[in-house]
């Protein structure tokens, strides 16, 4: 009987221990906040405006890195159409800093100098022909997203532009930069590539606010975060219930 008993209480211990030990731990939302990155040099990989053939986050934030690079929207059709190419990031990657004390982010350089400045100073963000690339290190839902127009200012609903959304290299179609939020859609996946205004215009003699975009702050999930030492409220008190009738058992066999 004793020994049924302290079977019984074993089992107990061994499946308790696994739901407190094992519970997997939720994904956190990461905001990645572009803006920031070009006026704050809070991290050695970041010093302020800047463009670069490449841009990571380099140390990892809640486990995702996200590497930004920019072409030419030529290029990057021609990349849809032969993908076994390759991408050639062409123009560069380039974080804007404020003005007139409104944040800018993320866009686009044809060319930078010694100072990996933009150069014309008014080239540094996405307009037509230029395609801005972000390659997350994982998988991951995009919940939130902020565009700025060239002159630093949030798209009203009385801007008509809008921009391209391509997610893992697909077509996903076109969304107003006046609401760009994900909605009801999936925003799921590893590379998202933003283009603005026509995909296939090279050139416009008209660029307009609505023409041209910062990226300067997107929100993202990943899905693999390892499970943490989460115990299970619920069933604590089952465990020292096991921890008590085992000690009953074992009092009796020695008693």
């Amino acid at each position: 009987m004793s020994c049924s008993l302290r079977n019984f209480a074993l089992f107990c211990l061994i499946g308790f221990a696994g739901l407190w030990v094992f519970t997997p731990s939720h994904a956190a939302t990461v905001n990645f906040v572009f803006s920031d990155w070009a006026d704050v040099a809070a991290d050695p990989n970041f010093v302020g405006e800047m463009g670069a053939k490449l841009i990571t986050n380099g140390v990892p934030i809640d486990g995702l890195t996200v590497k930004i690079t920019g072409t030419s929207a030529a290029q990057y059709a021609a990349f849809l159409d032969a993908p076994d190419s390759g991408i050639l990031n062409s123009k560069y990657a380039y974080l804007d800093s404020q003005s007139g004390g409104n944040p800018a982010g993320l866009g686009v350089c044809h060319e930078i100098n010694g100072s990996k400045q933009c150069v014309p100073s008014n080239d540094d963000n996405v307009t037509v022909g230029e395609v801005l690339i972000l390659e997350f290190s994982e998988q991951v839902t995009v919940s939130d997203i902020v565009f700025r127009d060239a002159n630093h200012h949030l798209f009203s609903v009385a801007d008509l532009g809008d921009f391209e959304l391509f997610i893992d290299h697909s077509y996903v179609g076109r969304k107003l930069l006046s609401d760009p939020q994900p909605g009801n859609d999936s925003w799921v996946g590893t590379i998202f590539s933003f283009a603005t205004d026509d995909f296939d215009a090279i050139s416009d003699l008209f660029l307009g606010d609505e023409d041209q975009l910062y990226l300067t702050e997107l929100a993202a999930q990943g899905t693999t975060l390892p499970p943490s030492a989460v115990p299970i409220p619920a069933s604590a008190w089952l465990f020292g219930s096991a921890l008590g009738l085992l000690a009953w058992v074992r009092r009796r066999a020695t008693g």
